[in-house]
């Protein structure tokens, strides 16, 4: 019984929740042609145009092989992907002749009936 009320609580709780309301944010106009567009290609640290951070930052990725690993795991995933869907494909095709090959061997006997 006590396990019922705290659960029941519980449910009441989160179903009386006022409804949010997005507060406005005003923003200049011209906010995202002033932005600095280094994050577009992944190199936000240049935004802050530090010698010594870009030093380090090409530093870690030279010599950080488990990166350069998982970029490379990524690669493979996708090429295997991508062998795989070719695979599926072909069965499908290969099912769909079939079953062209059977319909259409049907229908002829049908035909000749």
């Amino acid at each position: 019984m006590n396990r019922f009320v705290v659960l029941a609580l519980l449910v009441a709780g989160c179903a009386t929740q006022p409804d949010y309301q997005r507060p406005a944010v005003e923003l200049p106009q011209a906010w995202k042609e002033s932005a600095p567009r280094f994050a577009v290609d992944g190199r936000w640290w240049k935004i802050y145009a530090d010698p010594v951070l870009d030093t380090l930052v090409d530093e870690a990725l030279v010599h950080n092989t488990d990166v350069a690993l998982a970029v490379a795991r990524v690669d493979e995933a996708r090429a295997l992907l991508g062998v795989t869907e070719s695979r599926v494909s072909q069965l499908h095709t290969k099912a769909i002749l079939r079953l062209k090959a059977r319909l259409s061997s049907s229908m002829a006997r049908q035909v000749k009936d």
